[in-house]
């Protein structure tokens, strides 16, 4: 028996004599690049419909019902790649009537589909004599072409059409996937801050990397943050850049100038176009401004100016938002400083609070991160790992799901197991959070534990199909957890199971799916004997 973490392995599907196009793109870990390879997907669709000699992949232009010639694999067709051509209504109309597939065993005995159809007539003129046409989306087509009449039998009008279906299906993940990394990215960028700041008891030092990360991002000419004093009543330069050395003793009280106007009222202020006489220390020469308040819940904490001297930049209000979340985790490290918390705890909320994003996805995986992270450091614990693995092994577990933001919401709410395609299209999300993560210093070994978390012990898992200690040991932790929160928590498409029936499933795979050292100990996990007993 195989136990899946998400579950999505239930399905028995027969084995073709052929291998489905995502199963042909999957041994390596380029899937999603892979997917925008046409010549690849050629390689693929030449190599088992036999008789097929010439491959197009071809894009529809809605507003001039055109079409834009992709890849041309194949002699007779060479020539028409990067042509559009005209798409004509005897084609359009069977296609999306019937199945999404129009196959033609003789082009010379079908010339009503020629008539007013530049593609087809090209096809007819190259010498193709028989063709398939299959629908991949609304906007796109793969068009099979043979030399020979009557080429193509059943089986490959259903390879065909099987394979349009998963490339357009993959296409279509692939796009969200690739959203999902940028904004993954852009979070990484906020993650690599909050690390210098939670893990440096340095504010003055904590203060100068958010200027940094303000300034890489806005290149602005200068910046300062100034802090609340004691009292409460006045603002004070902390921290600067771009400005003369004096700027240290500037200060100024709640409601005057612009600092003071922003701290007062806790909105941020755009000013484009400073006139010449506007000239103060930090606005020397400068031509546009933002000042934007620093708050941590509803305290104000200080105020962040940046500057310009670039009479062609313009702020807006997304660069507020920008600077804003840039200098979030700043504000709290800060107030939580002075009021004693360790900054740390900062910074696992913050990793938290992105962790829940794949929440708004899949409603029952609410709370799934913060349980498989608890279960994975009392196993650390019980392993006797140091204070550091031991938080990387946490980090990890917060994270293990992230790469789900790019799986399609629609998966989420199925009723039934996943389809082949989906499974394989789901596999990703490992590599999808790791890829994202594996550049922030902190995150590489958090991001090993996150691309290996679905290996099995046995060598049959995924994404690379490691084995044994091959594994990452925070990755042999992970799965144990996660498989069993899985079980015991219901899904669209099953019931939950009882922690007695997951834990006899742990036990059952000791030394095949999962570590049977993990397995050992998680067994004498004192919550999970307690919900056994219960």
């Amino acid at each position: 028996m195989t136990i899946s973490s998400d579950n999505f392995i239930n399905k028995q599907i027969s084995t073709p004599s052929f291998p489905s196009l995502v199963e042909f793109m999957r041994p390596s870990a380029d899937l999603l690049a892979k997917t925008k390879d046409f010549s690849f997907i050629s390689e693929y669709l030449l190599k088992y419909i036999i008789s097929a000699e010439d491959i197009l992949f071809l894009t529809i232009n809605k507003s001039t019902s055109k079409l834009k010639v992709k890849e041309a694999s194949g002699i007779k067709t060479e020539k028409l790649a990067a042509r559009d051509l005209n798409f004509g209504g005897n084609l359009r109309s069977p296609i999306w009537r019937a199945e999404s597939l129009l196959s033609i065993s003789d082009m010379d005995s079908n010339q009503s589909l020629i008539i007013d159809d530049e593609l087809m007539d090209e096809l007819w003129l190259s010498g193709v004599k028989s063709v398939m046409v299959s629908v991949v989306s609304e906007l796109a087509l793969i068009v099979v072409g043979s030399s020979n009449k009557n080429a193509f039998s059943k089986i490959d009008e259903d390879f065909l059409k099987s394979s349009a279906t998963q490339l357009g299906y993959i296409l279509e993940s692939s796009e969200q996937i690739e959203e999902a990394k940028r904004a993954l990215e852009e979070k990484s960028r906020q993650l690599s801050l909050t690390e210098k700041i939670a893990f440096t008891s340095d504010i003055k030092e904590m203060m100068r990397s958010t200027l940094t990360a303000v300034h890489s991002v806005m290149d602005s000419d200068t910046g300062s943050i100034m802090l609340l004093d004691e009292n409460g009543k006045a603002l004070k330069v902390r921290a600067a850049y771009g400005l003369p050395k004096e700027v240290g003793d500037f200060s100024v009280e709640i409601g005057q100038g612009i600092a003071g106007w922003v701290a007062k009222t806790k909105k941020a202020i755009i000013i484009n176009d400073i006139p010449p006489r506007e000239v103060t220390y930090k606005r020397s020469d400068l031509v546009s401004s933002i000042s934007c308040p620093m708050v941590a819940g509803d305290k104000l904490i200080g105020v962040i100016n940046i500057g310009s001297r670039n009479e062609k930049l313009i702020f807006s209000d997304g660069d507020i938002e920008k600077i804003t979340k840039l200098v979030s985790q700043a504000s709290i490290a800060i107030d939580n400083s002075n009021s004693g918390r360790g900054l740390e705890d900062v910074f696992f909320d913050t990793i938290s609070a992105l962790a829940r994003i794949i929440e708004v996805k899949d409603k029952s995986l609410k709370g799934h991160a913060e349980r498989v992270a608890k279960h994975c450091v009392a196993i650390a614990r019980k392993m006797d790992l140091s204070l550091s693995e031991i938080r990387v092994i946490e980090l990890a577990a917060i994270l293990h799901d992230i790469g789900y933001a790019g799986v399609n919401s629609s998966i989420f709410r199925l009723k039934n197991p996943l389809s082949s395609v989906e499974k394989v299209l789901v596999k990703t999300h490992p590599i999808v959070a790791s890829d994202a993560l594996r550049n922030i210093p902190r995150f590489r070994e958090v991001a090993e534990s996150i691309l290996h978390h679905h290996e099995r012990y046995d060598g049959k898992g995924y994404v690379m199909g490691l084995s044994g200690n091959e594994i990452p040991l925070g990755a042999r932790i992970i799965a144990v957890a996660d498989a069993y929160d899985a079980m015991i928590s219901k899904r669209s498409f099953r019931d939950s199971m009882t922690s007695k029936g997951a834990l006899d499933e742990i036990r059952q795979e000791s030394g095949t799916q999962f570590d049977p050292e993990v397995v050992e100990i998680f067994l004498l996990l004192e919550d999970v004997r307690v919900q056994e007993v219960s």
